[in-house]
């Protein structure tokens, strides 16, 4: 997973002090375009699906955290392709949720 922008902004507040709260997860099968930094993202390509968030960890890797989301396919009408997944933390200055970090998968 790759921080955004926004995310770093939120990281360097955890590391002054603040509290690090992440709020929600989640699955999308959009393609990142050619020459799209992630630093840049503020949102899914196309977001599809939300994923709980259900165990944060710290394993014995140094700088390193394990967040466990699970997903269902229930109530879906049509399949699609998981090829991206975000992961939205909110920011304790202002309370708004931003896209912490991005993955994906082509």
């Amino acid at each position: 997973m790759e921080l955004t922008n926004a995310g770093r902004n939120i990281l360097a507040k955890a590391i002054a002090g603040q509290p690090l709260k992440f709020t929600s997860a989640w699955a999308g099968n959009g393609f990142l375009p050619e020459g799209q930094e992630v630093s840049e993202m503020t949102d899914l390509i196309s977001r599809h699906r939300e994923m709980e968030i259900a165990e944060i960890t710290i394993p014995p890797h140094i700088g390193t955290a394990k967040i466990t989301v699970i997903t269902s396919n229930a109530g879906l009408t049509e399949g699609f392709f998981l090829r991206e997944v975000g992961l939205f933390a909110e920011d304790p200055d202002t309370h708004e949720e931003f896209l912490y970090g991005y993955c994906t998968a082509g």
